[in-house]
Formats: C-alpha cells, structure tokens, sequence
C-alpha cells in the first residue's frame, strides 16, 4: 500500500472496475441482484455480477459503524453470503470507525463541510468469488496506518484491514470532495466454519 498519493492520482491496485472515475457512489444506478427467498414453488432468477448495495448516507457520527454492520448482516443474508459475516463485519467497523475519525475534531465533533454535518457512504460489492466493502468520506486526506504501542487503545485499525482483507488500498474519484477506502474480502482466503 502506497500511504500517500496526492488528491486524484489513480491507486495502482483500486478497483477502478468497482467505481467509476467520473461518479461517486451515489451516482450508480444498482443492478437487480435476483437473490434473496424466492416465492415458493419460483426459481430463483440467475445472479448477475457484481451486485451492489449503498446505504444512504450516514451522518460522521460514532453510530455510524453499528448502522454500517447492521446493513452490512442484512444484505450479506439476502445475498446468501453469510460466510463472509464475521470478517466483514470487522472489517467494516474499522472503516467506518476511520471515516468517523477523519471527519471530526481533536475533541471528537464533526468537522462541518460547507455548514453541513460531513457524511459517510458504504457500499457493498458482491462478485462470485469476493465480496468488496467501500467507504466513502468527505476528507480527502490519505489514510494512514497507526503505530501504536502495546497499550494504546487506539491506532490499530488499518493494520487489522491489513491484515484480515484480500487486500485494500484507497482512491478519489472527481466528482467526489473525499476518499473512498475499501477492502476486498476472497472466498478462498475465509477460514472454514
């Protein structure tokens, strides 16, 4: 991973596939999955790549990551992808924690952008074989990856995305004033349960 790389530079290892250069993530229109229960007695129309789910978006406030998990379990059911459940769920919290941070103050108050509460997006990637977590903030500053001592309580939350995705790195995207970290999960790399 690159830590810093200057405001819209392309990441050599994002995936430029996931996110259009020229739309942030409110601007993609979400595919239909055709997963999820079928009726009874229906087939179960055939999934077609990626599937794709943002939350809207969520005030940069510290409930922000229960909300972000909360998607994340209920989309991860209906997507049949329970499997991915646990890792991902702290994979999201580190993120969504992270994006909280770099949109608030030394004290903890949110750094308001233009008068207005700075907001997180998440999104959800779904390809056969991987599962690609997103988080979108408003602060365009690099992510950077803490050294934290034996006991400090905080500075270790990229070092875990380090360590439990697939890989992960950041990007911008033009029309976007921020970043987006993401961290993509692989099947193959999931211990058995």
């Amino acid at each position: 991973m690159t830590p810093h790389r200057p405001p819209g530079a392309t990441p050599p290892s994002g995936r430029a596939d996931a996110v259009p250069r020229t739309a942030h993530p409110l601007h993609r229109s979400e595919p239909s999955s055709g997963v999820g229960p079928a009726p009874h007695g229906w087939r179960r129309a055939p999934v077609s790549y990626p599937l794709v789910s943002t939350m809207p978006p969520l005030g940069a406030l510290r409930t922000a990551p229960a909300s972000a998990r909360a998607h994340l379990r209920n989309t991860l059911a209906e997507w049949h992808m329970s499997a991915y459940e646990e890792v991902a769920e702290l994979l999201t919290s580190e993120l969504v924690t992270n994006a909280v941070e770099a949109s608030t103050d030394e004290h903890g108050r949110p750094v308001y952008v233009g008068g207005r509460l700075p907001v997180i997006i998440f999104r959800l990637l779904a390809y056969r074989d991987g599962l690609v977590l997103e988080v979108w903030d408003l602060m365009p500053t690099a992510p950077t990856m803490g050294n934290a001592a034996t006991y400090d309580e905080h500075g270790r939350g990229l070092l875990l995305v380090d360590t439990l995705a697939y890989k992960w790195d950041w990007k911008t995207a033009p029309d976007w004033p921020g970043k987006c970290v993401w961290a993509e999960l692989r099947q193959s790399s999931l211990a058995p349960t």
